[in-house]
């Protein structure tokens, strides 16, 4: 697996914030839910925490005792909405993934289980990420194999898939609040690719057409867009190729 950048979303979440979210010290978007991956997510203390800070001048001992069963509480809860968000994709020949289950992890649901078997159809996912940190990654020797190891190596995007039949790689975003593949994150994927990048699609995914128009000016031209709520069809930006590699 890649590092984690620091200072990114996924970095300032699964290290600091992730254990504290846990722990019952901070909600996540108190507010209203929002993917993990959004920039607009907000972060403060739970009430339980509040207490904590509050009583801790009168009588530590009893403020964080009271703070620490009601945090088991708050585990038990957090773990049983967690559980109830959990949504199953299907992966290939009969491999499946558990998903935390937000918009985000629903439009890669929808990339192995609606895109890939009608425009792809012998394919093999090799990389599927999750919010809540779980993921399928192909082996270092059958990436190897595929000549990928240099993305591998790089920031991965969402979802990675390889064509069989036409040996090509699938490189695919689910945009919910950002993500969409623009010029400079094509050229960065192609450069990660190497001698691959001649095989390879580059595919933005959204899960409606409000949300793709909130993109279409920044995507790249010789990619591909496909719209969820619109499985049978595709958009192509440009290029004398449709749904293929540009060399």
């Amino acid at each position: 697996m890649p590092s984690i950048a620091g200072g990114t979303y996924d970095y300032f979440f699964r290290c600091p914030i992730r254990y504290l979210n846990e722990l019952g010290v901070i909600a996540i978007n108190p507010d209203k839910p929002r993917p993990q991956t959004s920039p607009a997510r907000v972060y403060g203390l739970t009430q339980e925490a509040r207490d904590l800070l509050i009583a801790w001048q009168e009588n530590p001992e009893e403020a964080v005792s009271a703070f620490l069963q009601a945090s088991e509480n708050l585990r038990a809860e957090w773990l049983k909405n967690k559980s109830e968000r959990q949504i199953e994709a299907k992966l290939d020949r009969g491999r499946t993934i558990t998903l935390a289950g937000d918009e985000h992890d629903v439009l890669q649901k929808n990339i192995v289980e609606e895109f890939a078997p009608r425009f792809i159809k012998d394919f093999e996912v090799l990389y599927i990420a999750d919010t809540s940190n779980k993921q399928v990654r192909a082996p270092n020797r059958r990436v190897n194999e595929l000549g990928l190891a240099g993305l591998f190596e790089k920031d991965l995007p969402d979802v990675v898939i390889w064509d069989r039949h036409r040996e090509w790689v699938f490189i695919l975003e689910a945009v919910h609040s950002s993500g969409a593949i623009t010029p400079s994150r094509r050229d960065r994927f192609k450069k990660a690719l190497g001698e691959m990048s001649d095989s390879a699609v580059f595919v933005s995914v959204f899960s409606s057409r409000d949300v793709y128009k909130k993109f279409v000016e920044s995507i790249s031209w010789k990619t591909e867009v496909w719209i969820a709520d619109n499985p049978e069809n595709m958009i192509h930006h440009d290029g004398e190729r449709f749904l293929g590699p540009y060399l």
